[in-house]
């Protein structure tokens, strides 16, 4: 019928693992939005609109937006603070 080596030629695993696929984050929406922003800069070249307005920084809880706030500052003005207005709305 024919070797056996022959066979395994076709089920062979490349030796390079591939370049360029997705990552997949699973339930954590702040490294998925991260790693959104940033593939986006990296093909495109363009300019980001503001995190804010993301459907996905929207739908996350207060505290990934903290956590997303303190891995990526630079996305956020100057004296942006996450939290509630006081009385005096300051």
């Amino acid at each position: 019928m024919g070797s056996v080596g022959a066979m395994q030629r076709k089920f062979k695993t490349p030796t390079s693992p591939k370049k360029g696929g997705f990552s997949v984050y699973e339930g954590d929406k702040v490294s998925e939005l991260t790693d959104a922003r940033k593939t986006f800069v990296r093909r495109t070249g363009g300019k980001l609109r503001d995190v804010r307005t993301s459907g996905l920084y929207k739908s996350m809880t207060e505290e990934e937006k903290k956590r997303y706030q303190n891995l990526n500052p630079d996305e956020f003005p100057l004296g942006f603070k996450l939290g509630k207005k006081s009385i005096l709305g300051e």
